[in-house]
């Protein structure tokens, strides 16, 4: 009996080291179960910040978007003008020189004139003159003759 006692107390001493082993294992794991779960606590809350920030990211590039679309829409309206004002700007260079031609004619006109009337003035002067002479040989005559 004492040998069975002996190999009870043996074998309750191999449960006490083994249950001692495995309380030391529940203890390292308790430890690395609360370091996952600070982990956890703080991953979730990370997830949350970057939920957020993703939210965020997405209303800002909802707005960039439609910035773009408004700026989009402006360039179209800014093309359109520019290439309205491109075609009142041609049209008004074909009036411009169409009047320019016009002003030529005119002008080369308005010279020949001068020139026709400088012609004319000259005679004219030459015909006083001529009508002057006459008149001193019709005085000089009319003298004479009521003398």
């Amino acid at each position: 009996m004492k040998t069975y006692l002996a190999a009870s107390v043996s074998q309750i001493d191999n449960q006490k080291f083994a249950l001692q082993k495995l309380d030391s294992a529940l203890k390292s794991q308790t430890d690395a179960n609360q370091v996952l779960t600070d982990r956890n606590a703080d991953m979730t809350s990370k997830n949350h910040d970057l939920f957020h920030k993703n939210h965020e990211l997405e209303d800002a590039v909802r707005k960039l978007q439609q910035t773009i679309d408004n700026l989009n829409v402006q360039n179209e309206h800014l093309e359109h003008d520019r290439d309205h004002y491109r075609d009142d700007l041609a049209n008004e260079q074909k009036r411009c020189s169409e009047l320019e031609d016009q002003i030529k004619a005119l002008q080369a006109e308005l010279d020949e004139k001068n020139r026709l009337y400088i012609t004319i003035e000259k005679k004219l002067q030459i015909t006083i003159t001529k009508v002057k002479a006459l008149q001193g040989q019709y005085d000089a005559l009319d003298k004479k003759y009521h003398e």
